[in-house]
């Protein structure tokens, strides 16, 4: 027999007797649900139907309604399934022997329940990026558990840095969603390649490292000026650029699926038309905050260069620019995660592109890290993508669940950006 679950013999071990009905029920109802959990990752909350789970199962919609009564139960028993696994992992960090890298034995716990779930040997669980889209009620209380979790995931950690404080746990945190979705793109694989990188990046010695002094970097993006009042071109302009504002901090926040072009338009206080006038649909603004992030990243390695020439200083010049502009509120990067959104020939662009980011900002922090510690000899491209997400310090899952913008909330964003950026790129 298979081992890939199904409504006839799910893989979730049970040594219960095979002929109870409660037990063949309950089986099943942990089968669909996990199947849900899969496309909820795939499709988002919004576009997945009833009709889209019972058919992947061969059943009608109401034989699905025997086991939930609607998709709200299945959105919500979802996500309290997410936050389970969350609670294990960190309950496993706690009572792990060596207490010294707490980062190494959450993230060592995930990845092997992930493993896991890969194995079918444990239903699937779905990252929780559409809270919101749940009754105010059940939200309410989804974003009061992950924030507990949360805080508790900040509490494994000592207070100082290098190993610890806030900012370490909110780079473990990232990692988490990181090796979620890995494991999701690669259901057929092992998650050796992943568990290496996680290894290599958390293992790093540290303790010699100390912050540079505060730094302060000019806001890239002005408003407009009286003189320009009547200028329509700068005003259309300034009016491209408030909707990519917005248009960011929804996706991040929403999700594309959970993002109505209403949203937007009442962020900014505009009617509907005012969007179509600059967008003709989701997909062209989504496209349009892309660009706008790849500008963005362009232009801090374009200034790092001309300041500081190549090398090792350039590097951590830029990564210094990019994270102090997230975390001082005057910019933020949509989450690549996005890219999977997009139609065919769109999404293999900006793959494209991304793959082309992470090459000349994550590329050489990857060798110089693999170089320094042979005995893991991590996946170069896999350790690439890791120290790559670490950049995007908005849009993750966990943060969005616990309804916090960022994850961690940085209270002092020239040294913590400082931190960060010596962190991934000593």
């Amino acid at each position: 027999m298979s081992n890939k679950s199904n409504v006839r013999f799910p893989a979730f071990p049970d040594h219960r007797s095979l002929f109870s009905r409660e037990q063949e029920r309950e089986l099943k109802r942990l089968a669909i649900l996990s199947k849900a959990a899969e496309l909820f990752d795939e499709l988002g909350v919004t576009n997945t139907r009833i009709e889209d789970i019972s058919d992947r199962f061969g059943l009608s919609k109401n034989s699905v309604g025997y086991y939930f009564a609607g998709k709200e139960e299945i959105v919500s028993q979802a996500y309290l399934a997410s936050h389970g696994m969350l609670r294990e992992a960190i309950n496993t960090a706690r009572n792990a022997a060596d207490q010294s890298r707490p980062a190494l034995n959450l993230l060592r716990a995930w990845i092997d329940l992930l493993d896991a779930t890969r194995m079918h040997q444990r239903p699937y669980v779905c990252l929780p990026f559409e809270v919101e889209a749940l009754p105010p009620e059940t939200a309410s209380d989804l974003r009061a558990k992950f924030r507990q979790s949360l805080e508790d995931i900040g509490a494994l950690f000592p207070t100082d840095p290098p190993h610890g404080g806030a900012v370490a746990a909110g780079l473990a945190v990232i990692a988490l969603e990181w090796a979620s979705r890995r494991a999701f793109l690669n259901r057929t694989g092992d998650l050796e390649a992943e568990r290496g990188a996680i290894e290599c990046l958390f293992s790093q010695d540290m303790d010699a490292l100390h912050p540079p002094g505060p730094v302060t970097y000019e806001s890239a993006s002005a408003g407009p000026q009286f003189d320009v009042l009547f200028d329509r071109e700068m005003r259309a302009r300034f009016r491209r650029e408030a909707f990519l504002k917005a248009g960011v901090r929804l996706l991040n926040t929403k999700g594309y699926s959970g993002l109505a072009l209403s949203d937007v338009a009442e962020s900014l206080g505009v009617t509907r038309g005012a969007f179509y006038y600059l967008f003709p649909d989701k997909e062209a603004l989504l496209l349009g905050c892309l660009d706008r992030g790849w500008q963005e990243i362009d232009g801090a390695l374009e200034h790092s260069g001309r300041h500081h020439g190549g090398g090792v200083s350039a590097l951590e010049s830029s990564w210094r620019r990019l994270l102090y502009s997230q975390m001082s509120g005057t910019l933020e990067l949509i989450h690549p995660r996005m890219i999977d959104a997009l139609g065919e020939n769109a999404r293999a662009s900006q793959t494209a592109r991304l793959e082309a980011m992470k090459s000349r900002l994550a590329g050489p922090v990857a060798s110089r890290m693999a170089s320094r510690s042979p005995q893991l000899q991590p996946d170069l491209r896999v350790l690439e993508c890791l120290i790559f997400r670490m950049l995007f310090l908005s849009g993750h899952a966990f943060a969005n669940a616990a309804g916090l913008e960022k994850w961690p909330r940085f209270q002092t964003p020239s040294q913590d950006c400082a931190q960060v950026a010596r962190f991934l790129t000593q």
